[in-house]
């Protein structure tokens, strides 16, 4: 894909060349991908800091993959045999997750989740959205987002015809989910999503 990094390239340690390698790897690997050369692509996790060492600016994999293949609406979605987890906002500081919380984002997560879970085969996929604030706002008290932007958007969703429920407690829908009552569920935010999912199946 590029120059060959150097032999003695010291582990464990931010590097530009490195991070510039892991980016070169990835774009090759996605164009193969669109190319039909192969089916899957299978990464390792990508040192940002590298990355950034050498003046790429991406947060991750998920926005590389939608640059480099022309997507507009996307998602982070990690899956195993316990649980199927969809974010709303992916690598963002948690102090900007709120201004990121909006009815068209919820929006098209919840038609992103859908539309994953029929590509896996599930007819009619049952579709949890958690809640952004501690017992999902807990009727005003504890923030209005799920009052007033997160519970308008699921009405849209049903309205879409997708069977979209919500917003459920963060704390509990994961448990649900893992039970049998939904096939995916919509997480707002980064830890809110990945540390159930991973804890579950990161090996």
């Amino acid at each position: 894909c590029g120059p060959a990094l150097p032999p003695d390239l010291p582990h464990g340690k931010v590097s530009a060349a490195a991070g510039r390698a892991a980016y070169d790897y990835v774009c090759a690997a996605i164009d193969d991908a669109q190319a039909g050369r192969i089916r899957a692509i299978v990464t390792a996790p990508l040192n940002k800091q590298s990355m950034h060492e050498a003046g790429i600016d991406y947060p991750g994999h998920t926005e590389i993959l939608a640059e480099r293949s022309g997507t507009d609406d996307f998602a982070m979605m990690l899956a195993n045999d316990e649980l199927r987890v969809l974010l709303v906002t992916i690598h963002v500081a948690l102090a900007d997750v709120m201004a990121r919380i909006t009815p068209e984002a919820e929006l098209t997560a919840m038609r992103l989740a859908d539309r994953a879970c029929r590509q896996m085969g599930i007819a009619r996929p049952r579709v949890a959205v958690a809640g952004l604030n501690p017992h999902a706002g807990e009727g005003g008290k504890f923030g209005r987002e799920d009052i007033d932007i997160i519970a308008p958007a699921i009405r849209q969703a049903r309205d879409e015809g997708i069977d979209a429920s919500g917003p459920w407690p963060g704390d509990t829908v994961f448990m649900r989910a893992r039970r049998g009552e939904f096939d995916i569920v919509v997480a707002q935010y980064h830890d809110q999503g990945l540390i159930p999912v991973k804890y579950l199946g990161v090996d």
